[in-house]
């Protein structure tokens, strides 16, 4: 239990400092360090995501960086998207599911390592921002593709959603990183709830692992209040470049292997 627990912590700090991001690692915990297979490691990562964000937004929401109105419909389009992704992930291979897995793991670091590259200034984005706009068509598009990323490869989504709700929306930065957890508990619910239909959980992993994700996330969020995100970027984000890297790389020649273009 202690592993688990252990490895569902560091998702959950991650998670509540930096609003999205820490539910990238739990993939490669679940599937490496745990040992489990591709689609019960994504519909683990899903409650994990979901319970980490729900009691980190909490604490956004008393500092009121949480904008309800645009969690909630946000929130339902993207998981309305996250129950017809984890239907589509169906019939993905497993192999295949964590490819594109890979896929976002590099296109999150690349993107934090050039938030991190530009400074100090990139965390103020969107401080002196308009007030909210009306749902566009782009939000509802954004809203729903992140929903569907969301079921198909268990992630949280809060790398798209936050800077969706900053130039989409007009929310500012402190607004869009607590809105997005609460963004994120709805996708979860989404996509936990399709999985639900044909992935069977095993409870004695995946109980510690969102109890310690859960408890880090209120952590994360608290020292998130205290500390600029902007610092944790560069190191957070090249460490998961390198991940993404070694983990397609070792997918995408058991993709291969399994469909027999190799031997």
């Amino acid at each position: 239990m202690t592993l688990p627990l252990l490895l569902g912590a560091i998702v959950g700090l991650t998670l509540g400092v930096l609003g999205g991001g820490g539910s990238i690692l739990a993939i490669p915990f679940l599937t490496y360090g745990l040992g489990l297979e591709p689609k019960p490691a994504v519909a683990t990562s899903l409650g994990v995501v979901g319970a980490a964000a729900l009691l980190a937004s909490v604490i956004h929401a008393r500092a009121g960086h949480l904008q309800w109105r645009v969690a909630l419909v946000f929130g339902a389009l993207g998981a309305v998207g996250a129950a017809i992704g984890s239907q589509l992930a169906r019939f993905l291979p497993g192999a295949l599911q964590l490819v594109i897995f890979s896929g976002v793991m590099l296109f999150v670091g690349v993107r934090m390592v050039r938030s991190a590259r530009k400074g100090e200034e990139d965390e103020e984005a969107g401080e002196d921002a308009p007030p909210p706009q009306a749902f566009s068509a782009k939000v509802v598009v954004a809203a729903l593709l992140t929903g569907v990323l969301t079921g198909v490869v268990g992630v949280g989504g809060g790398f798209l959603i936050v800077p969706a709700l900053v130039f989409l929306v007009g929310l500012t930065t402190r607004q869009a990183i607590g809105t997005s957890l609460a963004v994120i508990v709805l996708n979860s619910v989404g996509g936990s709830l399709g999985y639900s239909s044909y992935v069977e959980l095993d409870l004695r992993l995946a109980l510690p692992f969102v109890l310690g994700a859960a408890l880090a996330g209120v952590a994360g969020s608290w020292i998130g209040q205290k500390i600029s995100p902007a610092r944790l970027r560069m190191a957070f984000g090249v460490g998961i470049v390198l991940v993404g890297l070694a983990m397609g790389a070792h997918e995408g020649w058991n993709l291969l292997h399994q469909s027999g273009a190799v031997s």
